[in-house]
């Protein structure tokens, strides 16, 4: 199993100018079927994604995993529920946020897509497998 490693500048990108938010076990970061609002960088923690209740093969991502970007890419919904599973610290941006920061560097856009990609192609990647190294900005 390889992991993705994602650029350096990009990492740094993601972690300093974005909104750390604190999360208690069962709070959830989105539901299923919900406008994508943002993409989201585990930070800490533990978080289980599932397709709701009667999910027979639910995915737990730790830190350094990245949570709703094909979603927020496409402007789609959320398409599994993401619930904090062990108190975690999230970096969120916001669409809008995100849309900005790829007009600023473009580069970076091409990077996110790589790795939408790749999850979607089933490549033995998946979010748990994006890597961020969680090094303090």
């Amino acid at each position: 199993m390889s992991l993705r490693f994602v650029p350096l500048d990009l990492e740094i990108a993601l972690q300093q100018d974005s909104q750390k938010i604190a999360m208690r076990k069962g709070e959830v970061l989105f539901r299923r079927g919900e406008s994508a609002c943002g993409i989201f960088v585990l930070l800490s923690g533990r978080v289980i994604l599932d397709l709701g209740l009667d999910a027979c093969f639910p995915r737990t991502y730790e830190a350094g995993a990245l949570l709703g970007l094909s979603a927020t890419l496409t402007r789609g919904i959320y398409s599994m529920t993401a619930t904090v599973m062990e108190n975690a610290v999230v970096a969120f941006w916001s669409r809008e946020a995100l849309e900005s920061l790829l007009q600023r560097q473009p580069r970076y856009y091409r990077e996110l897509v790589d790795i939408l990609e790749e999850s979607i192609s089933g490549n033995e990647r998946s979010p748990q497998h994006i890597q961020f190294g969680i090094r303090e900005v």
